[in-house]
């Protein structure tokens, strides 16, 4: 009974995981259609945003040597608020690392 439970976890997870998956390329497709990269970059925060249940984020444009080019930013002020300059200076760090998007939980 056990490893079943687990199996149907491992499911879950793959089936959340699909969704997500799906959700990123219609978002891309619908992404495609906006010239303007302010526009675009505020939908895509936007919905990662409501995907993700965040109160805040932001999306960094990075060039071709990996260095931050342009920070788009919802709900987050980094010139009013170090802690969170801080904060998105090392996300931002990890993420281009890794390579791979960054979700970051804050507890109060």
């Amino acid at each position: 009974m056990e490893h079943q439970e687990k199996i149907e976890r491992q499911l879950e997870q793959l089936s959340e995981e699909k969704r997500r998956l799906e959700m990123s390329y219609a978002s891309g497709i619908l992404f495609s259609s906006e010239t303007e990269m302010k526009a675009l970059m505020e939908k895509a925060i936007d919905t990662v945003m409501k995907e993700l249940d965040a109160d805040a984020g932001f999306i960094v444009l990075v060039n071709e040597t990996g260095i931050s080019d342009t920070v788009f930013t919802r709900n987050v002020d980094l010139n009013a608020e170090p802690d969170a300059r801080e904060v998105s200076t090392t996300v931002i760090r990890t993420t281009i690392a890794q390579s791979k998007p960054t979700q970051l939980e804050i507890q109060p």
